[in-house]
C-alpha cells in the first residue's frame, strides 16, 4: 500500500499482522515480506474514538489523557527532511520541509524531556 488513512485503511479494514508474521527490523520493509495468510489473523478495530474533534490541533495533555485511559496510542507524526537522517534520542525537528506523514505508537511520555 501507497499510505493511506491510517484508522478506516489500516486498522478497520486491512489490519495489521502479528508480530511473528511481519517482525519489525528497523529497515523499511515491504508488506509483500508479510506471511502469505497474514489478514486471516489480523488484528483489526470494530470501533475507535479521537482523542479530540477531527481537524482540531492535538495537545499534548490530550495525548497523555489518552495514553494513561487507552493505552497505547497510535497516531501520525509530521516528517521532514532531516528526519531522514535521524539515528536515536528525541528527534526535533531542524531543517527541511514537510515530506509528509509517519504513523507511530505512542506508549509512554517523559515529564522530564517533554517528549512521549
Amino acid at each position: 500500500m501507497y499510505g493511506g488513512y491510517l484508522v478506516d485503511t489500516y486498522f478497520v479494514t486491512t489490519g495489521i499482522p502479528l508480530e511473528s508474521c511481519y517482525p519489525y527490523t528497523a529497515t523499511n520493509g515491504a508488506c509483500g515480506n508479510a506471511c502469505a495468510d497474514w489478514n486471516a489473523s489480523a488484528y483489526r478495530v470494530s470501533r475507535y474514538t479521537w482523542i479530540v474533534p477531527y481537524g482540531s490541533q492535538q495537545t499534548v495533555d490530550a495525548l497523555k489523557y489518552a495514553l494513561v485511559t487507552f493505552g497505547p496510542t497510535p497516531v501520525t507524526m509530521a516528517v521532514f527532511n532531516d528526519f531522514y537522517w535521524y539515528r536515536s534520542g528525541i528527534y526535533t525537528h531542524v531543517t527541511g520541509s514537510l515530506q509528509g506523514y509517519h504513523a507511530i505508537l505512542l506508549v509512554g511520555y517523559d515529564d522530564v524531556n517533554s517528549c512521549f
